[in-house]
């Protein structure tokens, strides 16, 4: 696979000679994400080519013959041309063609699917096709989205002399970068295309395969097998972009795999960055940033990322803790503990929170206190260490 700066240079290359030969004339534009026998042909067509049926009878008389079953299903729906138009929109089979009026949808539709096989972006002339263009109303948000035309062929599909520039090839190795060039800069991604629920139901099988990958993902991260986890929470991403969750993991797994500011763990928080922009509401990405920003020493941000994540989990023990440290790393000790008691308030067995408000009744001058909390801390952990080194110093300064 070429190196991702390469894919880059070509993916530019590409774009820019496309759009140079669309400017100033008018045309709609086709995307299709692998080569078809008959290019630019409708479902239906493909659906009865060499069946008999195709030597008696035009395309459009059996796409009458299927309406007739359609309207018993549908009988709120008297218009010809919007009952096709809900068949293909639920992806059943018309004698519809879709076309869009922006080069950018028609490079998403090229690139969307198929990662094996090349892409393809057809041109045709408005003006030459315009007696058989249907004009689009419904579901009116899905027309607006994908700037739709569609096109009703006699025969079922436009012929090699009936389209006027292309067919472009886009290289199967450039789709992913196209929708990654797509997403940032275009704003157009499946949940802007596809933007209904039965959009979600049509693009599932991505997000069923992201969600396995991820959990593949965790279970390698676990057993400490970071390089694999990567790989498996890269392919949830290639599976699913927008996928907030398969971005927190692979940050995750980033975090803890690499020294701290070093540039994959920098990396790390763009990603829990990109987790929040995603899903605006995923406390475990304003809490691990906020511990990284802590990791850092950049206190006052993550303060403030954990302030965040408090205001969506306001019984986060974990998240009082935190933010806790961040107090205590910046001096303000009252504040710490403060915190660390809330911590402990809402979760009396969360040992490292009882350890961290012993440190801050220590650093407070407050010995007994401290001592209690440090026994508190081995009675839920005995096994925690810090706890054990930090009873040890207290009980020595208590006696001094």
């Amino acid at each position: 696979m070429p190196h991702p700066h390469d894919q880059h240079e070509a993916l530019t290359i590409l774009v820019g000679k496309i759009a140079q030969h669309a400017v100033g004339a008018p045309y709609i534009f086709r995307g299709e994400n692998r080569k078809y026998e008959t290019p630019m042909s409708s479902t239906m067509y493909r659906e009865y080519a060499g069946e008999a049926i195709m030597e008696h009878k035009d395309l459009e008389t059996i796409q009458s013959i299927e309406l007739a079953t359609a309207r018993k299903h549908a009988p709120d729906i008297a218009n010809e041309s919007e009952l096709l138009q809900l068949i293909q929109h639920h992806q059943g089979k018309t004698n519809l063609v879709d076309f869009t009026r922006d080069l950018n949808i028609a490079l998403f539709f090229a690139c969307e699917g198929e990662p094996d096989a090349d892409g393809q972006i057809y041109f045709v002339d408005e003006i030459q096709w315009q007696p058989q263009i249907v004009h689009p109303t419904a579901p009116a948000n899905r027309v607006t989205s994908q700037k739709s035309v569609l096109i009703a062929p006699p025969n079922g599909y436009i012929p090699l002399d009936g389209y006027a520039n292309g067919p472009y090839k886009i290289p199967k190795e450039l789709k992913i970068p196209a929708l990654h060039f797509l997403r940032t800069q275009h704003g157009i991604s499946r949940s802007t295309i596809y933007n209904d629920l039965h959009g979600f139901i049509r693009q599932r099988r991505f997000v069923k395969q992201a969600i396995i990958a991820i959990g593949e993902g965790i279970h390698y991260a676990n057993s400490g097998d970071f390089d694999t986890a990567m790989a498996k929470f890269n392919a949830a991403i290639d599976h699913d972009p927008e996928n907030a969750y398969a971005r927190f993991f692979r940050a995750q797994a980033l975090q803890a795999s690499n020294p701290v500011n070093s540039p994959l763990w920098i990396w790390a928080k763009s990603e829990y960055s990109e987790a929040i922009r995603l899903q605006p509401d995923l406390f475990a990405a304003y809490h691990n940033r906020g511990y990284a920003h802590l990791q850092s020493g950049k206190f006052d941000d993550a303060i403030a990322d954990l302030q965040a994540a408090l205001r969506l989990q306001p019984r986060s023990a974990e998240a009082y803790n935190t933010i806790g440290l961040a107090y205590l790393e910046s001096d303000r000790t009252a504040a710490a503990a403060g915190h660390f008691q809330q911590a402990t308030a809402i979760d009396p067995g969360l040992a490292t929170a009882h350890n961290n408000l012993g440190v801050a009744y220590q650093y407070l001058g407050q010995i007994e206190m401290a001592i209690h909390h440090y026994e508190l801390a081995l009675s839920v952990d005995p096994a925690l260490q810090m706890a054990a080194d930090n009873l040890s110093d207290a009980r020595r300064q208590a006696t001094l």
